[in-house]
């Protein structure tokens, strides 16, 4: 998949779920805790959109080709239509247990569609701002999980959403303990999540 590709269906992504969160930033807006959430969220995926305009804006001094291949073909269409599945269920109405695991399910996809693709990209000069975008996905996901921790009663999401943080605060999902650092903001892209597969493993009964 060329750069360009990459980051034109990252777009795509981001800007879907983007569409899913405003709507529930209206469904639940009456809620002021359920407010502050979506709120959030939405504020994640807008400061994505803005990072990804970044890179965009420094592809033409790239210093390889923009041709380049990145990694392998990845089934952005996949997610694409996954978030349009969610869309028209929205529609219909749903509670906020239902929206928190639909939200659960596309923040992993977002850091499955975006990081097996794009940590892939070379060094320089994109590494800051890629940075950047990882930190902002630990984030959202950070924000989501304390989300559903105080606002579902669904067990078996509560028990991924668990599982989920095990696999990101441990050591081997590129978090320096010995700098003391242990929270979904702090880490080093240089040791990129090597358990990104364990991730998307966890909710793929979701």
């Amino acid at each position: 998949m060329t750069i360009e590709k990459v980051f034109d269906s990252i777009k795509q992504i981001v800007n879907g779920i983007e569409e899913v969160y405003q709507c529930f930033l209206e469904s639940f807006y009456d809620n002021s805790g359920y407010r502050v959430l979506w709120e959030e969220m939405l504020q994640g995926e807008d400061n994505q959109i803005d990072l990804l305009n970044r890179c965009i804006s420094i592809m033409p001094s790239l210093p390889h080709p923009s041709y380049e291949i990145v990694g392998k073909d990845f089934n952005y269409n996949e997610i694409l239509s996954t978030i349009e599945k969610y869309k028209k269920e929205i529609k219909d109405g749903l509670d906020i247990n239902r929206a928190l695991k639909i939200a659960f399910h596309l923040e992993v996809l977002e850091i499955q569609g975006i990081f097996n693709e794009i940590i892939k990209l070379p060094q320089e000069p994109y590494f800051d701002i890629l940075s950047e975008m990882h930190l902002e996905t630990r984030r959202s996901m950070g924000a989501l999980i304390t989300g559903i921790e105080n606002y579902s009663y669904d067990e078996a999401l509560l028990s991924k959403v668990i599982e989920l943080k095990s696999c990101i605060i441990e050591k081997r999902s590129g978090i320096d303990r010995r700098a003391g650092r242990n929270s979904f903001g702090d880490t080093d892209r240089r040791n990129s999540d090597r358990r990104q597969d364990r991730i998307v493993k966890i909710v793929c009964k979701l």
